[in-house]
């Protein structure tokens, strides 16, 4: 479980009107105003006036598909208010009957969802009304494999008007939609527990409130808060490039949290995503829907600025400010991967490594990388190979990870060291050898498990394992053991130290993968 970050704004008291709603004996709640006047404009015209303002000068972007979901700032108008109208101008004319705000609670801590069953929130545009129905679906909502006991609430999502008493991250987005769809009902969340668990079975519950295409659902988060404007940018783009590369795999974008904040903790970085908990919950939301990546929900960033680049703002403490939808049956995305400069950077960088520390026995420092790519979780392997010998005997280490745990700029610097050092089928590399030496980095794609070996294809790197004993091969090796046969039977043999026809075994579970294999030329 993480901290969450509390931001220092007014605290109002919330008015709570009298009433009876459709559930039964629950007290109907009019939310007013939190922030209005401090947020937004608290003059019905001056807030017309100003939404349309935003909503009109923002880019008419185009995209194919149906919009899903939305990521959008909740700060203050004039200064997130710009980033917030891309999404808003792509609504302009849709309809929506339902709308999911999953928002920041950054006054009282839930664990899991804090909702409001029944009334209104209200702004100076006038009253938007709580679907009650679908809030009382999420209330009722019992993780798989559990009942939730008659005549009691869930504990995943609970009724807590008190946990929207001075809060801002659901409320600034109502003026917006307002405007954009006129008539639509709100299922008001907050969120601030980041617990995979929680966030999935929320995740769960969501997804079934999204399978009509009438409902939208909306992270209501601002980005890094604190470090200076040029650090904001290199960790609020990594993260966002993570966010879009997670595909089926929400815990990767957790991982890329994790990593980002180990780097930045000396620079003031106090989170990466202040609504990460209700973000997260919408990744698997959006995974259970059908996925995220080529056969599912397809991310795209519509734009980024950090307070520390606007006019008023402060460099040195900076708050990041994103709009990035996700939208379901349009075309696949374009193939991910590094471009040649990348690639060069990353070769020269290995090179670097290994000349230091053989030649003048330092070690590498850990870094945040102006490159985004560079920062990313990435499973890494470097191979050494002696120059100007047949490609069969040229080994001389390879080394890496099959879990991408380490940034990837970083995890080239650790394995190719390892590689030269620690390669236990080789004597360690001297500093004459490296004139001689070649370097290759293969980046590995997510492992795919498949049911038997007639799966596997030549060109796939593959992984073979019984209980403690794994094995696994680059689809590089394929050009040293082209026959199929042969190269499970000596992935079997070689790397994993079982029998060599534990390939047939249906006790051996087999994963595939793809790489991203570059060399020094």
């Amino acid at each position: 479980m993480k901290f969450f970050a509390f931001s220092a704004f007014f605290l109002l008291l919330i008015a709570v009107y009298g009433g009876r709603s459709a559930l039964g004996g629950t007290n109907a709640e009019t939310i007013p105003p939190q922030v209005v006047g401090t947020f937004y404009p608290a003059d019905k015209t001056e807030l017309r006036k100003t939404v349309d303002s935003l909503i009109n000068e923002a880019p008419n972007a185009s995209f194919q598909g149906e919009l899903t979901a939305a990521l959008v700032p909740h700060a203050g108008y004039a200064w997130s208010g710009k980033t917030a109208a891309h999404i808003y101008r792509l609504l302009k004319g849709r309809r929506y009957d339902t709308v999911i705000i999953v928002g920041t609670g950054h006054r009282v801590y839930v664990k899991g969802a804090a909702t409001v069953a029944a009334g209104s929130f209200s702004t100076p545009l006038g009253e938007v009304p709580i679907d009650e129905e679908a809030v009382k679906k999420l209330m009722g909502f019992a993780p798989p494999g559990q009942v939730a006991p008659p005549g009691r609430v869930a504990p995943l999502v609970q009724n807590l008007p008190e946990a929207y008493k001075g809060e801002h991250s659901v409320e600034v987005q109502l003026p917006f939609l307002q405007v954009v769809l006129g008539n639509f009902k709100v299922v008001p969340l907050l969120m601030n527990n980041v617990d995979t668990k929680v966030a999935s079975q929320i995740g769960s519950a969501l997804a079934q409130l999204m399978q009509s295409g009438k409902t939208l659902l909306l992270v209501s988060s601002d980005l890094s808060h604190y470090p200076d404007k040029e650090t904001a940018r290199i960790v609020d783009e990594t993260s966002l490039m993570a966010l879009q590369r997670s595909y089926d795999d929400p815990e990767y974008f957790l991982e890329a949290d994790r990593l980002l904040m180990a780097k930045g903790r000396g620079k003031n970085l106090v989170v990466t995503f202040c609504g990460e908990a209700g973000l997260l919950a919408a990744l698997y939301a959006m995974k259970e829907l059908g996925g995220t990546g080529p056969a599912g929900a397809q991310s795209r960033l519509l734009a980024y600025t950090n307070s520390g680049e606007l006019a008023g703002g402060e460099p040195g403490r900076a708050v990041g400010y994103s709009a990035l939808i996700w939208t379901r049956g349009g075309l696949p995305p374009p193939k991910r991967g590094l471009n040649e400069m990348q690639r060069k950077t990353l070769l020269a960088l290995a090179r670097e490594t290994l000349t230091r520390a053989l030649i003048k026995g330092e070690k590498p420092e850990s870094a945040l990388w102006k490159d985004p790519a560079f920062n990313l979780p990435s499973a890494v392997f470097v191979t050494l190979r002696k120059k100007g010998v047949p490609r069969s005997s040229s080994l001389r280490g390879c080394i890496g990870s099959l879990v991408p745990n380490l940034p990837l700029a970083e995890a080239v610097e650790i394995f190719a060291l390892k590689s030269a050092l620690e390669d236990s089928r080789f004597s360690p590399v001297t500093p004459d050898e490296l004139n001689g030496i070649g370097i290759e980095i293969s980046i590995l794609s997510p492992f795919r498990k498949i049911s038997s070996a007639s799966e596997v294809k030549p060109g796939q790197g593959v992984m073979v394992g019984q209980g403690r004993h794994t094995g696994l091969f680059l689809p590089q090796v394929w050009e040293d053991i082209p026959d199929k046969k042969n190269f499970l039977v000596e992935l079997c043999r070689q790397k994993a130290g079982l029998p060599e026809d534990c390939w047939k075994d249906p006790r051996t579970e087999i994963r595939v993968f793809d790489a991203e294999a570059f060399e020094e030329e």
